[in-house]
């Protein structure tokens, strides 16, 4: 037994290593992806609209053993890091931190994300709306 775990971990690794491997390509390219959408004057790093499509394209790839839900949580962060190579989305949320509201940010943006705590909802609305946050 402790062969036989000890050639599938070493698989893993090979694995780990590979995918470790095309996340930092994947970076390099959103890299040029920013600084494409900076030459052409874009102000608007962050397009929902493109995650959902990604999000989607990955639900209708995904032929398992991974749920759905676990691949979608994975690429959330995929996404989340990678913009924030671009230019870190910054989030007002109703705090202190591990609020339901904060985690309900990062459930949607990712860890990444410079999470900004506020005393109560209408300094959130106040945040974004003087442009100190994102969302």
């Amino acid at each position: 037994m402790g062969k036989k775990l000890d050639v599938l971990r070493k698989k893993i690794d090979e694995i780990d290593s590979n995918v470790l491997k095309l996340l930092n390509q994947r970076a390099e390219i959103a890299l040029g992806i920013g600084l494409e959408k900076s030459k052409a004057g874009k102000d608007n790093f962050h397009v929902p609209l493109r995650e959902l499509k990604i999000f989607n394209r990955l639900r209708k790839i995904n032929t398992g053993p991974l749920p759905d839900k676990a691949v979608l949580s994975v690429f959330r962060e995929i996404l989340s890091a990678t913009l924030s190579l671009e230019k870190p989305l910054s989030i007002a949320y109703l705090g202190p931190q591990a609020t339901f509201s904060h985690i309900a940010g990062i459930k949607g943006f990712g860890e990444s994300a410079c999470y900004c705590p506020q005393k109560c909802i209408e300094d959130v609305f106040q945040a974004v709306e003087k442009n100190l946050t994102n969302y």
